[in-house]
């Protein structure tokens, strides 16, 4: 989520020209606001078209844990990639409790679908 909205607040400056020291700088804004509304587009036809083919029982919680994966990583990856940035004290110990919850909803998806099959027989 962090890494978002840093790539959101560095882009919306594409109004204010003002701030911007070259052209490039306005093409990089706009081709990562571009990148963004693509990926929010891509994200929600996924989602309906594994709706329509696979339970959304399954499919909504997979497709959760798989976003909160990648923007746990996307936020580790920008965060190492500043030098500046001063870690947190616990940051080891929220990876960790992001893991056990990515575990715990998969689990949960993986008993209830379990038992909803179970149910058919």
């Amino acid at each position: 989520m962090k890494c978002g909205l840093n790539l959101i607040s560095s882009a919306s400056g594409i109004m204010d020209k003002t701030s911007f020291q070259s052209w490039s700088e306005i093409l990089i804004s706009v081709f990562l606001l571009i990148t963004i509304a693509t990926s929010i587009v891509l994200q929600l036809v996924t989602l309906n078209k594994a709706i329509v083919f696979i339970s959304p029982l399954i499919a909504v919680p997979v497709f959760y844990t798989f976003f909160t994966s990648l923007s746990v990583s996307n936020t580790l990856v920008m965060v190492f990639a500043v030098p500046e940035i001063e870690l947190p004290d616990g940051i080891a110990f929220m990876v960790q409790m992001a893991i056990v919850g990515v575990t715990i909803i998969v689990g949960g998806v993986w008993v209830l679908s379990y038992s909803s099959m179970a149910g058919r027989k």
